[in-house]
């Protein structure tokens, strides 16, 4: 079985020099590398271990970025991810 493991990715985190939006349209391009990747390796799974948000309530603009893509996938919340019920 093949794994691609990322973490950390902090979707919506933005920096004092940057345009929110702009920076969110890079990260939203990296992950979908990160999935192509997965797809090229023929990763049977691609792991997201925490801190997928930068912050608990992340915005409505960084939820929007997709997850959810043509590659099996499992996630763990991190300490700035809202836990589910």
């Amino acid at each position: 079985m093949r794994f691609l493991h990322v973490s950390d990715l902090h979707i919506g985190k933005s920096f004092y020099h940057q345009d929110p939006r702009e920076f969110l349209d890079l990260q939203e391009d990296l992950l979908r590398k990160v999935i192509q990747k997965a797809q090229d390796l023929q990763c049977d799974a691609l792991v997201i271990a925490g801190d997928i948000y930068d912050r608990q309530d992340p915005g409505a603009e960084a939820v929007a970025v997709p997850l959810h893509e043509p590659v099996e996938g499992q996630r763990t919340d991190g300490a700035h991810d809202r836990r589910q019920p």
